[in-house]
């Protein structure tokens, strides 16, 4: 068994739903510190780790977030984001860090974090052009990683390595995300779009390239997304009103959460990470679980 397969089946036997593999020139053109080599002079491969969205646990998102009861969020929050990520693709980026350092190579893992990934989280590193790179997907108008199964309803992890991996292709599938069929499912605008709270996906593009392939996504407003995903929205699921200002920075951001309502304090003190919005998500076409039709 060559090492790559000893990598894939070690995360497989843990339960996760992808691992692929990318050549870590393939992110080169990320931004400058974010880049493979900037966390592991001589990185040679980038793994990606996913696991998927259990439908029920977007049923919880939707009912917690459009009609109640809001302590629906728990199963979102904890079997959406923090199981997934703490205990399956963090948990496994450590077995496989420790099966590559025992094979006389240096892996660095990096967390399995939020939706919006690189855009606001706390490691800047883009597991979403991760799993592009690796071919699980592609690149989706609001800037999310679209597999072909489940849409962007997955959570990724990474793992940095000077191990020379066999690389997997780039996604070469049909197109997943058609901008113009979703606009007409909408008000005009693609869902992801329409669907923000907070109107962090923008109507201006911007060029992303991975692996030698260029991706049209929209403009991105960090902070905006986290206002909604950290339940500072005042049109999340009846959470305390904290208006958002015009101009938003870290400083903004930090002011709000000290108002927010102790009850949310304490979630987020036991659950640890989490999202308290993730329409962009739940939204998209792509993937969506049919299941659900009759009960949203």
């Amino acid at each position: 068994m060559t090492l790559t397969e000893m990598v894939k089946e070690l995360a497989l036997t843990n339960k996760l739903n992808y691992v692929n593999v990318a050549p870590a020139e393939s992110l080169q053109g990320e931004p400058e510190w974010i880049r493979p080599a900037d966390f592991l002079p001589g990185a040679r491969s980038v793994i990606s780790l996913g696991m998927k969205l259990g439908v029920g646990v977007q049923l919880a998102n939707q009912i917690a977030y459009h009609r109640g009861p809001r302590h629906a969020i728990y199963s979102y929050l904890w079997h959406g984001f923090g199981l997934p990520s703490l205990h399956f693709i963090d948990r496994t980026a450590l077995l496989v860090c420790r099966l590559l350092e025992d094979e006389g190579y240096i892996a660095v893992p990096v967390m399995s974090a939020s939706t919006f990934d690189a855009r606001g989280s706390i490691m800047e590193f883009s597991n979403i052009h991760a799993a592009v790179a690796a071919g699980l997907g592609e690149l989706g108008y609001s800037g999310l990683a679209l597999m072909p199964d489940v849409g962007p309803r997955v959570r990724c992890g990474a793992i940095i390595t000077n191990a020379e991996l066999e690389p997997d292709p780039l996604y070469e599938g049909p197109r997943l995300c058609d901008v113009e069929k979703c606009k007409k499912l909408g008000d005009g605008a693609p869902l992801c779009v329409s669907a923000c709270p907070t109107k962090a996906i923008g109507a201006d593009l911007e060029r992303v390239v991975i692996g030698g392939r260029s991706f049209e996504v929209a403009k991105f407003d960090r902070f905006r997304c986290m206002w909604g995903s950290m339940g500072l929205s005042t049109k999340a699921m009846g959470l305390k009103d904290i208006p958002m200002p015009e101009q938003l920075g870290y400083a903004e951001i930090v002011s709000a959460l000290k108002e927010r309502d102790p009850n949310q304090v304490m979630e987020t003190l036991v659950i640890s990470r989490g999202d308290y919005c993730g329409q962009c998500i739940m939204k998209c076409p792509v993937g969506k679980p049919e299941r659900l039709s009759g009960l949203l």
